[in-house]
């Protein structure tokens, strides 16, 4: 009988665990991106064209597309007394490579006055772990001027100024 032999766990054991544990990670790294993809499937709302939220779409999309003077179009006089024009355009080239989605989820007011209540996603580049999101909740004042909506709230982009 040998006196010297100690309990040992088996060669390999805890290559198995961290093998499991891979595959564990690279399943739920799947189904995470599976999520992304179905959620990135929404298709945008449309509205009425003479609406406040319609008048917000055209704002959103003018801004990411680069154009600027469609967005500031959009913005009433007072809004755009609170905001300088050259800081307006500025701003729409300081963004970096986030991507925005943005939701309205609730509207109220008048057929003069209106609050859209947004959801701001904010999508950016999280490194090795790929893209991470972060939500914020905004709220966005619109008046009809010379017959037509536009935001009273001093926004740059997305954001109050």
């Amino acid at each position: 009988m040998d006196t010297n032999t100690t309990a040992t766990e088996p060669r390999g054991g805890s290559r198995s665990i961290w093998l499991a544990g891979a595959i564990v990670a690279i399943v739920l790294a799947l189904v995470a991106a599976a999520a992304l993809i179905v959620s990135g499937d929404r298709e945008d709302a449309v509205y009425p064209p003479d609406s406040p939220e319609a008048a917000f779409q055209g704002y959103a999309q003018a801004w990411d597309e680069g154009d600027t003077d469609t967005a500031w179009s959009v913005l009433t006089s007072s809004a755009q007394g609170r905001v300088s024009r050259r800081d307006f355009r500025e701003a729409n080239t300081w963004r970096d490579e986030e991507g925005y989605r943005i939701w309205i989820d609730d509207r109220s007011g008048t057929d003069e006055r209106a609050v859209l209540h947004l959801t701001i996603e904010t999508i950016y580049d999280a490194g090795l772990i790929g893209s991470g999101r972060y939500e914020e909740s905004s709220r966005v004042t619109m008046v009809r001027e010379d017959g037509e909506w536009k935001i009273d709230t001093p926004l740059v982009g997305y954001h109050r100024w």
